[in-house]
């Protein structure tokens, strides 16, 4: 038989008894869940920063294993909404 945990309920619960406060205070739902949102946003913002650091360090990498014969391809991706594009 296997349990399920959840992961991120234990980790607050976790945090909330080490420091004693609530983790996500509020007088209502609304609040609570706006804390809730801050916090993953931040933790979204976290991870993408860390990925960028990671695929620079990796092209620095590459590059000096090539001897600066690695040639690295760049493109940008227009992501605005052309008139009529979803026709």
């Amino acid at each position: 038989m296997m349990l399920a945990v959840d992961v991120w309920s234990v980790g607050c619960i976790l945090a909330e008894l080490l420091t004693g406060k609530p983790l996500f205070p509020g007088t209502d739902r609304i609040l609570a869940s706006f804390a809730l949102l801050k916090a993953l946003l931040m933790l979204l913002a976290l991870l993408v920063f860390h990925v960028v650091v990671l695929a620079a360090t990796l092209v620095t990498l590459l590059q000096n294993c090539c001897g600066g014969k690695l040639r690295i391809k760049t493109c940008h991706v227009d992501m605005a909404p052309r008139v009529g594009s979803w026709l």
